[in-house]
């Protein structure tokens, strides 16, 4: 038996095996892929890998041929929600549910609605009962009311927004 390990680095899964006194790196998988964790099966002598993909996700890769080749697997399905189900936390309602919620719960602390990190609002804009995220700047003479601002928005100059979930890529009425 060979002395092996997997070494799992942001930058790719090592394999790491001893010989002739000096340990080497013999294989390199996923390079440039943040591997979060790699784990060897002694019973099937499989090797399973978990990758962070960040944006993406983490996506879990399976080899059977000690790294060779590997080939992703598939994340669990769950079964379809019964007909007529109505979701009990907001984490499964709509935007206006999240946002019904965080009002509460702001109204109950007897404080205004989140603002995030580096929020930079125009003195000429006008903004009411709004959830910023961060990194949000609102131009001068722009109009908003509840409205959620997604994280790295910039709105620009003299806009009027109603009701409105604003991310970088749509605006999507609550």
């Amino acid at each position: 038996m060979v002395p092996r390990c997997h070494v799992s680095t942001r930058k790719g899964l090592f394999t790491v095996e001893r010989g002739a006194g000096a340990w080497s790196i013999t294989r390199t998988n996923f390079l440039g892929d943040n591997v979060t964790v790699a784990l060897h099966d002694p019973r099937s002598g499989q090797l399973f890998a978990a990758l962070n993909h960040g944006h993406f996700g983490v996506k879990l890769h399976r080899s059977k041929d000690g790294g060779a080749t590997w080939k992703e697997l598939a994340a669990p399905k769950y079964p379809p929600k019964p007909e007529g189900y109505v979701p009990k936390t907001p984490i499964e309602g709509t935007p206006a549910d999240y946002f019904a919620t965080v009002r509460r719960v702001a109204e109950a602390e007897r404080r205004p609605l989140d603002r995030g990190q580096d929020v930079a609002i125009h003195p000429t804009a006008q903004v009411e009962d709004c959830i910023l995220w961060d990194r949000v700047t609102i131009g001068a003479g722009s109009r908003l009311t509840g409205c959620i601002v997604a994280d790295d928005v910039e709105i620009p100059a003299g806009v009027g927004y109603d009701r409105m979930v604003i991310t970088r890529d749509a605006v999507v009425g609550l």
